[in-house]
């Protein structure tokens, strides 16, 4: 039988401070990024996100946020870098 985990317990057992923003990428094509305080800046060529203890770039070229909600966006494009400021 499998137990779904959250990703907070999954964080936590990883030794991460909790409420740290969470980054899933597919390739070059897509990230999800998770437990994120809010969108900072938006183009074709860069993302910036809040996150609990700085902030997250997002870098590459064609990009669009295909979804966002409170806590997560979905970022599409080609993506050819992730920074922390």
């Amino acid at each position: 039988m499998k137990v779904p985990v959250s990703a907070a317990a999954l964080g936590e057992s990883l030794g991460l401070p909790p409420g740290s923003v969470q980054l899933t990428l597919w390739g070059r094509r897509q990230l999800l990024a998770r437990e994120h305080r809010g969108l900072l800046g938006y183009s074709d060529r860069e993302v910036v996100i809040s996150a609990k203890d700085g902030r997250v770039r997002i870098l590459g070229s064609g990009l669009s946020i295909a979804a966002m909600d409170a806590g997560s966006i979905v970022i599409r494009g080609e993506i050819s870098g992730v920074e922390y400021a």
